[in-house]
């Protein structure tokens, strides 16, 4: 549990650090300060609601007040599955276009 727990939250850190970069770099300089707002709200409230709906698949299956396996297996679906959506998405994102710089012509006078 601690070596699985310790690994995740290594690759959460580095793909936390990573994606700051990735969301700085594909948007104009005029706009690096909302995009970069907009991901940590996002991540914010993503783990806000996961961890609020995740407590409530557990609490929803208790055996003499304790959780029961269901509830577990109900949580780790939904995450599935939220994988899953945000993957597709992820998918669907266009490709950055590449700005087409003019060829250098000589000044004519």
């Amino acid at each position: 549990m601690l070596v699985s727990s310790a690994l995740l939250g290594v690759g959460i850190g580095l793909a936390f650090s990573a994606l700051g970069n990735l969301i700085v770099q594909a948007v104009p300089e005029t706009e690096t300060g909302v995009a970069s707002g907009m991901n940590t709200v996002l991540r914010t409230l993503g783990g806000a609601l996961g961890g609020q709906i995740a407590a409530t698949f557990v609490a929803g299956d208790v055996i003499r007040g304790l959780p029961a396996l269901a509830g577990f297996t109900r949580t780790f679906i939904m995450a599935a599955l939220f994988l899953a959506g945000c993957a597709a998405a992820g998918i669907l994102i266009p490709a950055a276009q590449e700005e087409v710089m003019p060829a250098w012509q000589p000044e004519t006078s």
